[in-house]
C-alpha cells in the first residue's frame, strides 16, 4: 500500500506526476502519471478437490512466476530485460 508520502513527494518534484490527477496515457494532452493501487483476488483449489466436489473448472493453473528485481531495474519504468527474458523462456514460455 502507499502509505509513505516520501516518493510521491519526490515525483511531485520531478514533475512525473500529473497535475490533474487523470492518467492519458499515448494521448497528446498527456502530463504525467498517475499512481494507484488495486488487486485481484483469485481463489484457487488443487485441481483432484474441484474434480472430488464437482466444481466446475474454468482453467488450470500449470505454473507461476513472478519478475521482482528491486532496485537492479535500469529505472522504475524500465524492468530489467535480461531477468523478463528467463522468466518468458523458462518458466512461462
Amino acid at each position: 500500500m502507499l502509505l509513505d508520502p516520501t516518493v510521491m513527494i519526490e515525483f511531485s518534484k520531478l514533475g512525473v506526476l500529473s497535475p490533474n490527477g487523470r492518467c492519458r496515457s499515448f494521448d497528446k494532452g498527456a502530463d504525467g502519471y498517475v499512481r494507484a493501487e488495486g488487486c485481484g483476488v483469485v481463489i484457487i483449489k488443487p485441481l483432484e478437490s474441484a474434480l472430488r466436489d464437482g466444481d466446475h473448472i474454468y482453467c488450470v493453473v500449470r505454473g507461476s512466476a513472478c519478475n521482482s528485481d528491486g532496485k537492479r531495474s535500469p529505472s522504475l519504468t524500465m524492468p530489467n530485460g535480461g531477468k523478463f527474458k528467463f522468466i518468458y523462456y523458462n518458466v512461462i514460455g
